[in-house]
């Protein structure tokens, strides 16, 4: 059916997750899930997917888990953290295909949502290819620009990881700071707006990958 909102009782279901989280209480409530999340989460899908299509074709919208539904299930082999469900719900648009590839991507927690672009991590062949383009002025200013602008417009821009510039590179470089980027994405975090439960949700939130395009565009120039 065509996408209605999220509900309250979306938000709900995360929160008492959060609270409540054992793969028994989910086995329990699996119909909440269910019909709170996956199934408006997969009509939500579908609506992005209708304007991403003329926003960036090359943008997939896929409303299927491990696609552009992630899964809300915790990877617990490498962590001492075992609870095994996320206490948030993530959607992810990626630029032809998963691997290596920048994206847009949604998170909804019981009480904000989450909005980004970018990637958040550079493979080696990438990341000699970032440094090479962040310290060249034709393609390094359009970026620190763009991410300038951004940040006036109250976005976050993560992705430093390394303490220092890398070797071979002018420690007094003007863009030294994202010299120091192992990756780079850009987004806000904000409470649930009046659109969340209705129909304008997919609206406002190609409003904000409008914004946030520069910086993907700028990415898949990169990387092709």
């Amino acid at each position: 059916m065509p996408f209605q909102g999220f509900s309250p009782k979306t938000a709900r279901f995360l929160r008492d997750l959060d609270k409540n989280n054992t793969r028994e209480w989910f086995e329990e409530h699996r119909p909440d899930y269910e019909e709170h999340l996956m199934g408006p989460a997969r009509d939500f899908v579908l609506a992005m997917a209708d304007k991403l299509d003329k926003f960036d074709p090359a943008i997939e919208a896929t409303p299927k888990v491990n696609q552009s539904i992630r899964r809300i299930n915790r990877d617990t082999r490498f962590t001492k953290d075992k609870r095994p469900y996320k206490n948030h719900f993530d959607f992810y648009f990626p630029h032809s295909g998963f691997k290596g590839r920048p994206g847009y991507w949604l998170r909804i927690t019981p009480k904000q949502i989450g909005i980004g672009a970018g990637l958040h991590g550079f493979d080696d062949k990438v990341l000699a290819k970032w440094r090479k383009a962040v310290a060249a002025d034709a393609t390094g200013r359009p970026l620190a620009t763009s991410l300038a602008k951004l940040e006036r417009a109250n976005y976050d821009v993560y992705g430093e990881y390394y303490k220092r510039v890398p070797r071979g590179f002018d420690v007094a470089h003007p863009r030294a700071d994202l010299l120091k980027y192992a990756g780079i994405h850009v987004g806000l975090d904000l409470a649930h707006p009046p659109q969340f439960t209705t129909r304008a949700f997919p609206t406002f939130v190609m409003g904000h990958f409008k914004k946030l395009r520069p910086v993907t565009d700028w990415l898949v120039d990169l990387i092709d």
